[in-house]
């Protein structure tokens, strides 16, 4: 123990005299006169009143140092992913379960230090000091990560003197960082037993499934599949492709030698839009180690490519008859068409009455001379109110209606002059390269080579917030006058092409037939760039993957903003999922700051979930979200059924630990007694006690300044 003191000794001792003279002055004369000894005895209590109070003005610490005995700990950590129950096709037994069983009972017997048992898969489960049975330990996780148990082991035993860890596992991980890394960066060595068959058994597997994971409804997409065997080469097998478990395409291959993969490409067309799954099996043979690798499974994201397009054009011409004939063919699109009929309305009918409920709005060469005023501030309107739109200039366009009505929404205004038409060649400009609409327009060649469009005279000038794409060529000379031009205004997009005689793009002699595709390539671009709204709901929530395995966390984000699209931080944001079942569970996110949200919604059933997410601040609700994600049995665990001591070994020999065998795990007592981490630790700890505020002094000099008085007023004095 030592006492500090807030004031030097000198100080200290100076007061203290300058009390003690102070009392001896106080009672060297009195009146009445008193004898020594009860002078004495006065000014002795006004001396020690003094000299404590003085004492604890200088604000003295009692300081004391502990030494504390921590004895070393051995955390045992046991893999419980699915692979450790997996059996042996020919005993019908599980090596690795069996291997544990056996090695759990001979660290009990081992004069071994402290033991902390813990179990991992996808997480650690922390079972403590006492007796572990492995029956007891349910070997489910569909999900392996050696790496995180590490860590996470670590970080559970922070407060203990973790000096090892006992890996016990058969080496096979399938989620997480490479723990080979994790093992080169710790201090705490890893002591590391492989459980399991390491042996190459008889075994059929895919190993492999690729595809896209956003396709649209009737679209064909192809999924490449990879086929690999253990034991059954030259074997004859049938791989089938499955939609929501509707059987699609299937095809007959042999089997590639060991070590090898075969690979197949099916396909499959979803007619309806929605989360689906697409799963890929494989004959299973007689005498295979396990048939859960068999099959994969994955989600895709269906979208709906259906489009209604509005087709409203200025009248009868070549270049009509090409647009619709693009459009027919590409066979995604629902087109209504309205051609113009000079004054009398249009061939077939009257304009819609509906046109928001139209996709998208396709104005070739509209308006002509005499389109009726009230369709036109119709289709100004719908427009404005975000309907995507497209206009593609011809001989017939009025000018003259088209600044006075459609200038705006589009975003580009004619000249004033009278209009006259001149050859131009498309050259995009730098901007117009990288941006959708021409980026996958064309499969190769350049624009410079194709025909030339007729273009107006008529100088047309852009907005601001227009993006300039393409910009014509005039006999060899660039002009910078927009051809091609986007604009995106919130929600609202639209898209001009200032380009007649487009119907001799499609025409094209034999020698430029590489440059076919350009021009449909380029309107169905505009058309596809102009209805892909940009997002900008108030509420955004999604899980954190489209599907999730067996036993894993479904995970949500979300962000919320108001009006202006302004983060908001302090709304009540409520997500209910309905089960395959038609259960409903209800859930709430936790905010993270800055108008982000998180829900870790925990283990679900297996089937496709939807849910509903709704953001509520001050009674008021700020909008709402909603979505699908699936949970399956990824089979994971199964894809490559053998045990990896190599890894295992790897992990040991980089920690500074011993790779060890079942038959071998005696060892482990003699190396733990030579490791100078598994030696108890002896810490020590300063505690620190304030002596000032300790209410025994205040109660000392409260009691002697008392006595002073009584005895003072007993003895007479004033």
């Amino acid at each position: 123990m030592e006492i500090t003191l807030g004031l030097q000794p000198v100080l200290l001792l100076t007061a203290a005299v300058a009390a003690a003279a102070a009392a001896y002055l106080s009672y060297r004369n009195t009146t009445p006169r008193l004898s020594p000894a009860k002078r004495t005895v006065l000014g002795g209590l006004r001396f020690l009143s003094l000299a404590v109070i003085i004492f604890l003005l200088a604000e003295p610490l009692l300081a004391r140092l502990s030494a504390l005995r921590e004895e070393p700990v051995l955390a045992v950590l046991i893999d419980s992913s699915e692979s450790m129950a997996m059996e042996n096709a020919e005993s019908g037994q599980a090596p690795a379960l069996q291997n544990v069983r056996s090695i759990l009972e001979k660290i009990r017997a081992m004069p071994a230090p402290a033991v902390r048992y813990l179990t991992f898969d996808s997480r650690v489960t922390d079972l403590g000091s006492g007796q572990v049975q492995v029956d007891s330990v349910a070997f489910s996780g569909q999900r392996t990560d050696i790496a995180g148990a590490i860590e996470e082991t670590r970080d559970l035993l922070s407060n203990d003197h973790l000096a090892g860890i006992l890996l016990i596992s058969d080496g096979r991980y399938t989620s997480g960082r490479n723990p080979r890394r994790v093992a080169e960066s710790t201090d705490i060595p890893i002591f590391t037993i492989a459980v399991g068959d390491s042996t190459q058994r008889q075994d059929v597997r895919i190993s492999r499934m690729t595809t896209n994971d956003i396709t649209y409804t009737g679209l064909e997409v192809p999924v490449e599949i990879g086929v690999a065997a253990t034991g059954f080469q030259d074997r004859r097998v049938t791989v089938t492709l499955s939609l929501d478990d509707s059987v699609t395409a299937s095809a007959n291959t042999v089997l590639p030698a060991d070590g090898a993969e075969g690979t197949i490409e099916l396909s499959y067309a979803a007619a309806t839009p929605g989360l689906k799954k697409i799963s890929a099996r494989v004959t299973g043979l007689e005498g295979e180690t396990t048939y859960r690798n068999n099959v994969a499974a994955r989600t895709v994201r269906v979208l709906d490519r259906k489009r209604r397009i509005l087709l409203v054009a200025a009248g009868p011409d070549p270049d009509l008859a090409a647009i619709r004939r693009i459009l027919a063919d590409h066979g995604d699109a629902e087109v209504t068409t309205r051609v113009q009929q000079g004054s009398r309305g249009y061939y077939e009918g009257v304009l819609p009455a509906d046109l928001g409920s139209f996709d998208v709005l396709l104005l070739a060469g509209y308006p002509a001379s005499s389109a009726p005023p009230g369709d036109l501030a119709r289709i100004a309107s719908a427009i404005e109110n975000g309907l995507p739109a497209v206009f593609l200039l011809s001989r017939q366009t009025d000018t003259a209606l088209f600044r006075r009505d459609l200038a705006p929404s589009f975003g580009i205004t004619p000249g004033n002059r009278r209009v006259s038409f001149y050859e131009a060649t498309i050259v995009p400009t730098p901007a117009g390269r990288r941006h959708p609409i021409l980026q996958h327009a064309s499969g190769g060649g350049d624009w410079v080579a194709l025909p030339p469009v007729v273009t107006s005279e008529s100088p047309w000038s852009a907005s601001p917030d227009v993006r300039v794409l393409a910009t014509p060529l005039v006999r060899g000379v660039r002009l910078d006058d927009p051809l091609l031009v986007a604009r995106s205004r919130g929600r609202n997009r639209t898209a001009t092409f200032l380009g007649a005689g487009t119907w001799r793009l499609g025409n094209l002699p034999e020698d430029l037939s590489s440059l076919k595709g350009h021009w449909p390539g380029l309107l169905t671009n505009m058309i596809q760039w102009v209805s892909a709204a940009e997002d900008n709901r108030a509420v955004r929530v999604n899980t954190t993957a489209s599907e999730f395995a067996g036993g894993d966390a479904v995970g949500f984000t979300g962000q919320v903003y108001d009006e202006s699209l302004n983060p908001v931080a302090d709304a009540d944001v409520a997500v209910t999922v309905t089960a395959p079942s038609g259960d409903e569970y209800r859930y709430t996110m936790d905010p993270i700051g800055n108008g982000r949200y998180v829900l870790d919604a925990g283990p679900m059933e297996a089937g496709t979930h939807r849910f509903r997410a709704s953001a509520v601040r001050a009674g008021a609700e700020l909008g709402s979200d909603s979505g699908s994600f699936r949970v399956g049995d990824l089979a994971l665990e199964f894809r490559n059924p053998v045990a990896d001591p190599l890894l295992l070994r790897q992990i040991a020999v980089r920690s500074g630990g011993a790779a060890l065998t079942s038959d071998t795990v005696e060892q482990l007592g003699s190396a733990l007694e030579a490791s100078e981490r598994f030696q108890p630790r002896i810490t020590t700890s300063r505690t620190e006690s304030e002596l000032w505020r300790h209410p025994a002094f205040l109660l000392f000099v409260i009691v002697s300044l008392a006595a002073e008085w009584v005895l003072r007023k007993r003895m007479g004095l004033s």
